[in-house]
């Protein structure tokens, strides 16, 4: 994630401060408390993740849960002096960019990119910015 946002000279124009700090914890967050298996075996398992998550992105919703419980507690929390609109606003930042690596949804996220690409980003946008993440 460093290499690429430093390789884009133009990434202040398209991401903020904080869209860089959403993208590098997805980033280390993304496989947190993963079981070494994918996520077709936990929902023909009926693993308890299969079962939390209702088979939807069991892994990549395991590692959003389990991020966001490491910054519940005392000294853990890197986002605390963040007001409430923009830590939620973080929030929905690091559980798209987890989530959308769920491989079920690359292709439709891919061809979303690409015929974003076509029209103007909207750096005010969270869907905007989301999608950049």
């Amino acid at each position: 994630v460093f290499v690429t946002i430093n390789a884009i000279q133009s990434v202040n124009s398209y991401l903020s401060q904080q869209d860089v700090l959403a993208m590098f914890l997805a980033a280390l967050a993304h496989d947190m408390d993963h079981t070494g298996q994918n996520n077709s075996f936990h929902i023909q398992a009926l693993s308890r993740f299969a079962l939390m998550y209702n088979d939807k992105s069991v892994l990549e919703q395991q590692s959003v849960a389990a991020l966001f419980t490491i910054l519940t507690h005392p000294g853990q929390n890197i986002l605390m002096n963040f007001g409430r609109e923009e830590f939620m606003t973080m929030r929905q930042l690091i559980m798209g960019a987890i989530l959308d690596t769920d491989l079920s949804v690359h292709y439709n996220l891919l061809n979303r990119f690409v015929h974003h690409l076509e029209f103007k980003f909207d750096r005010r946008s969270v869907e905007d910015r989301k999608l950049m993440c």
